[in-house]
């Protein structure tokens, strides 16, 4: 019996080992990186599974112009980028590989948490001063999110997965718009609820009735 365990162990491990050596990583134009278990390579397009949040494969088709590098489970790589005036791919492969690594950590890594606190009160606040209306729910976030186009971004050390790009400036041009998008997203969260709560606050102090 014990022997029986120990085989089906072994198969089992040796089963794991092998499915695992079949996904291969496609780095993405858009600086991010998909697992993926290749079925097959047209030519022009990367057909195969990759894994949902909840553990299922879902079947994709990733066009390769749409992808800056594969990366086999055998350890050998295949950039597919390639400076291209034409196609306004003015950067060298190593250049754009620094810069779609600051898109990548910018996307998992950057919270701008906040943004998110500051608007809620900036918003809330005017919007409380501002009395009841409906505009006062819409301006005070407005200008919040359009003082988020202001000034640069700053890129969040604990975000990065590789420390020597801290000062390197293709990575800080990748991470710009990622972040810029988080900020904004944020604003506009926190804007509105903000807002909202400020004007639902102004009605009950200021009319003495509930708002629902």
């Amino acid at each position: 019996m014990i022997s029986r365990l120990i085989v089906f162990g072994f198969l089992l491990t040796q089963g794991l080992i092998v499915r695992a050596q079949q996904v291969d990583t496609l780095l993405l134009m858009s600086g991010q990186e998909v697992l993926i278990q290749i079925s097959s390579d047209t030519g022009t397009m990367i057909i195969g599974k990759v894994a949902k949040r909840n553990g299922k494969l879902r079947d994709v088709s990733i066009h390769k112009l749409d992808v800056f590098s594969h990366a086999k489970a055998s350890g050998s790589k295949t950039i597919y980028y390639a400076e291209d005036w034409a196609q306004e791919y003015f950067l060298t492969p190593e250049e754009m590989n620094v810069y779609l690594a600051g898109a990548g950590d910018a996307k998992s890594g950057y919270k701008a948490r906040y943004v998110l606190l500051i608007g809620t009160l900036f918003s809330g606040s005017l919007a409380y001063m501002g009395g009841d209306g409906w505009a006062t729910v819409f301006i005070p976030t407005l200008l919040y999110m359009g003082g988020q186009y202001i000034g640069k971004i700053r890129v969040d050390h604990e975000s990065m997965r590789d420390q020597k790009y801290m000062y390197n400036d293709f990575y800080a041009a990748g991470y710009e718009a990622p972040a810029r998008s988080k900020k904004m997203m944020r604003a506009a969260l926190g804007g509105y609820s903000g807002a909202t709560l400020g004007l639902i606050l102004s009605l009950i102090i200021n009319n003495g009735a509930a708002v629902f």
